[in-house]
């Protein structure tokens, strides 16, 4: 490991820098090498997993539908009703 110093935004800080070998970047490459290999397979597994979570856990206790507009109502509204309910008995 090696220590430089560095001005970079006009002020001081020492950067710790470290050589890499030869055999380091060879084993560097082949696991860069497969990570590419291997992204596409993991993009697929985590697309199946996101539609697994969305089939499987359908329900979302946040979201509320919006009636149609061809929708019964179950109950008519309160003026409907017959008698005015603000006045006492």
């Amino acid at each position: 490991m090696q220590l430089r110093e560095t001005t970079a935004g006009g002020g001081r800080e020492l950067a710790r820098t470290s050589r890499i070998g030869p055999a380091q970047r060879a084993w560097r490459g082949r696991f860069e090498a497969l990570i590419r290999l291997a992204a596409p397979a993991l993009d697929l597994v985590l697309a199946a997993g996101d539609r697994a979570s969305r089939l499987l856990a359908t329900e979302d206790y946040d979201y509320y539908p919006v009636r149609s507009p061809g929708e019964v109502e179950l109950f008519p509204p309160a003026s409907s009703r017959g008698g005015d309910r603000s006045a006492a008995p």
